[in-house]
């Protein structure tokens, strides 16, 4: 049983692992949309008006961080959860041996 739930615990580890680079990923594409959105020195026209907007890159590179944000934060939820769910199953466990004595 035991071998079961360490293979269980590292597998849960290795997916919430996953989970935080996913989510530094997204968090790193964030960071340099939103310095070009709010304190980048030069403006970026696509129109002949004074806006300054996004650039088309900018919302492509922001739709493709999206999704790889809520993957990152579904896998290290899910990594939390099984490991939390290991910890209870070895606990009970080891509670159940103790009244078996």
């Amino acid at each position: 049983m035991w071998d079961y739930l360490t293979a269980y615990a590292k597998y849960a580890q290795r997916r919430r692992t996953t989970g935080v680079v996913l989510l530094g990923i997204a968090g790193v594409v964030w960071t340099v949309l939103a310095y070009r959105l709010f304190l980048s020195p030069e403006e970026i026209e696509l129109y002949e008006d004074d806006r300054t907007t996004f650039a088309a890159s900018d919302f492509k590179w922001l739709a493709c961080s999206v999704p790889v944000g809520i993957a990152g934060a579904v896998l290290y939820t899910i990594g939390t959860i099984q490991l939390s769910v290991r910890e209870y199953v070895a606990e009970h466990h080891e509670q159940s041996k103790m009244k078996q004595s």
